[in-house]
């Protein structure tokens, strides 16, 4: 396990994971596009991401020794939840204030 402070940002956090592991959390959008595996813990309000259990990274569970790590699988089409972060833009709307 590796402590990280909030210095990083969370894509780049993402990016040097082997997997994640949660209940809920957007993060699992982010891992999803990253292509890495999602681990959803069968608990409390896991059944919120229903619409992604079909993933071919997402892997539900109910015992931690469930929890194999796997290779990553390229995020599919319908993965890409966010676009690329296009400065150009951003620095045309900040300036029209």
């Amino acid at each position: 396990i590796h402590v990280i402070t909030n210095e990083q940002p969370t894509s780049e956090m993402i990016l040097g994971c082997d997997a994640i592991v949660l209940i809920q959390s957007t993060i699992a959008y982010e891992a999803l596009q990253a292509g890495v595996p999602v681990f959803i813990y069968k608990r409390m309000t896991y059944y919120r991401h229903a619409h992604i259990f079909d993933r071919s990274n997402v892997i539900l569970f109910d015992d931690a020794s469930e929890i194999v790590l796997r290779d990553r699988v390229a995020p599919a089409a319908e993965e890409i939840f966010f676009e690329e972060f296009d400065e150009t833009v951003y620095l045309l709307l900040a300036n029209t204030h």
